[in-house]
């Protein structure tokens, strides 16, 4: 199950990512010479222990945190400055979904924000929330929505630049455990429409094995990789397969790699 960092041909290509934040009275480590890479149309699961660094590493592909040090940060060959702005999208655990906007007007948010607000991109919006199921309430608003109705226009407003990247930050872990489990469904099947390259992170390690084509474990104090392993799980995946003996296995990998560090105690089934 274990898979290595190559930088060759990678999308992501990440090598000696450290990011500090410094305090009044010390500094926090939160990232330490991290280095991994993610294949173009990679589905790849972050996992670990709460302040490991998981959502930093998202920040800093989103531009959002800049990297203390880093001996190499490319997005398709480019220096992650350079990367052209809708390249990323970034869908967050509560979908901020502003009450006073229809559906159809929060997805389009982002394009207003950046002044993208062309013909073209407002046609892509009815495209997602048909992509995703919404098109019915594209011109309700967010409270008559359910918690995965909201989650999904969010992944929609995420998917909105059409970008090669999408960042998710813990998406359903808010969400019911029947609901959680319809959209990990949901969302492998959006993935196999789309093809998008995504990086998701979870506390879950059933959510990441059946989702993922390769899982980066991490541990804490300071942030770090342990481990990355690969998921050798055919697709689509089905929820019957969770009590097959080849996703026990894979599930019991990562939960074994988890459990060599003591923070670990966070990480859900």
């Amino acid at each position: 199950m274990a898979a290595g960092s190559n930088g060759d041909h990678s999308f992501i290509d990440v090598a000696g990512l450290t990011v500090e934040f410094p305090l009044e009275d010390h500094v926090v480590h939160a990232l330490d010479r991290v280095s991994f890479t993610v294949a173009e149309n990679e589905f790849v699961a972050l996992i670990g222990p709460s302040g490991c660094g998981k959502t930093t590493i998202l920040n800093v592909l989103a531009g959002v945190v800049p990297p203390t040090a880093a001996s190499r940060l490319t997005l398709r060959g480019q220096a992650l400055e350079a990367v052209p702005r809708g390249t990323v999208g970034y869908v967050f655990q509560d979908p901020i979904l502003l009450p006073w906007r229809t559906i159809e007007d929060n997805v389009r948010l982002p394009l207003e924000v950046l002044g993208m607000d062309t013909p073209d991109h407002r046609r892509r919006v009815g495209e997602l929330l048909a992509l995703v199921g919404l098109t019915g309430f594209a011109r309700g608003y967010p409270k008559q929505l359910s918690g995965g109705m909201k989650q999904r226009a969010g992944i929609a407003r995420g998917l909105v630049f059409d970008p090669s990247l999408l960042l998710m930050d813990e998406p359903f872990a808010a969400l019911d455990e029947i609901t959680r489990t319809g959209l990990n469904t949901w969302l492998q099947d959006l993935w196999l429409k789309t093809r998008k390259t995504v990086m998701l992170v979870t506390h879950n390690v059933l959510e990441a094995v059946f989702l993922a084509d390769k899982v980066i474990v991490m541990a804490s104090n300071p942030g770090r990789i342990k481990e990355v392993l690969a998921v050798n799980l055919p697709r689509p995946r089905t929820l019957e397969m969770f009590s097959s003996p080849a996703f026990v296995e894979e599930a019991a990998l990562i939960r074994e790699s988890l459990h060599r560090d003591a923070g670990a105690a966070e990480v859900l089934p």
